[in-house]
């Protein structure tokens, strides 16, 4: 999960960064192993460093990027399911399923971020990784799921765009 997370954050966030910041594995996690939230090409854990980043610069670009990591040789359309409904709960003001405390504290500075709608540059992106020691095969149940998953986030009218890539274990070298 951890050198899942690592490689596809790291697509979208060049700097060094603690692996533990982001991690959010484990009870309660609704789906998501890791979680970053990049705001003006800085990695966020915290409200005081949004509101920092709004005071100095006027505006704000914001990317979210879940991470699910899974070491099965294939893709599950099941999980893929589950991975993209705790996703779109992360977004509900009214959570459906229980949050543990990471998933909670990166719920509230999502919320804090979204207070400062005025100054966002744009909708924020949103990428999600579903990670596998497999091969993506383009299967007519996964894919399904996947797209399911792109239209339920698109009916939010949160994102300016949404990415959900099925990465399996050459994409995933290939990433490292």
């Amino acid at each position: 999960e951890r050198f899942a997370a690592f490689c596809m954050i790291r697509r979208h966030y060049s700097r060094s960064f603690d692996i533990e910041d982001v991690s959010m594995g484990g009870g309660g996690d609704t789906g998501i192993d890791a979680l970053a939230i990049i705001v003006n090409n800085v990695l966020v854990t915290d409200s005081d460093t949004v509101d920092e980043l709004a005071e100095q610069n006027g505006q704000l670009d914001v990317s979210f990027i879940f991470i699910q990591g899974k070491r099965t040789h294939g893709f599950d359309a099941a999980s893929i399911g589950d991975f993209g409904f705790g996703v779109r709960d992360f977004f509900n003001p009214d959570p459906k399923i229980t949050r543990n405390a990471e998933i909670q504290a990166a719920a509230d500075l999502a919320g804090n971020i979204f207070t400062h709608a005025p100054i966002l540059r744009g909708r924020p992106s949103c990428q999600l990784y579903y990670v596998t020691t497999g091969k993506w095969q383009e299967e007519k149940d996964s894919v399904a799921r996947r797209d399911a998953v792109i239209e339920d986030l698109n009916n939010l009218g949160t994102f300016g765009s949404i990415r959900f890539g099925c990465v399996g274990a050459e994409e995933l070298h290939a990433a490292y």
